[in-house]
């Protein structure tokens, strides 16, 4: 009877992890008191280094202004910019995107990402507000 219920513990875990957004109330106010739908559908990232400083991302979270968790274990790649060698280029383009896509802007993004260069591995975070949010609505 423990092995049954064993097993339908972790059948459960593995339906809730495979759900890609869950709502949790992580919504700020900020975010609440605005529409930050997107004319354009859905919001895209990818990660860019520079071209001698190679990186991997692999792994993101991000939380969007609709308070969804977003959780990403299969990532595009990141891409080098071929231009960005002292400096970063004026013009960076990365790749087509796949997998990186959220439904809104987002709140919060923390990613982890390999660095060759070093041989060690880093996790960032960023908080973004209200004007980025706004920037992200206006098609460019």
């Amino acid at each position: 009877m423990k092995i049954h219920n064993i097993v339908a513990l972790a059948l459960l875990l593995t339906t809730a992890a495979c759900s890609p957004q869950k709502k949790y109330p992580l919504q700020s106010k900020q975010a609440a008191s605005g529409d930050w739908t997107l004319p354009y559908g859905e919001w895209s990232f990818t990660f860019v280094t520079p071209r001698d400083l190679m990186a991997d991302t692999s792994h993101v979270r991000i939380i969007d202004t609709d308070g969804y968790l977003y959780t990403f274990y299969m990532l595009d790649p990141t891409f080098q910019s071929p231009d960005s060698i002292n400096n970063w280029a004026s013009d960076i383009r990365g790749p087509s995107v796949n997998f990186n896509k959220v439904k809104k802007p987002p709140q919060y993004i923390v990613f982890c990402w390999d660095s060759y260069a070093d041989q060690k591995t880093y996790e960032t975070r960023a908080v973004f507000g209200p004007e980025t949010w706004q920037r992200m609505k206006t098609p460019a």
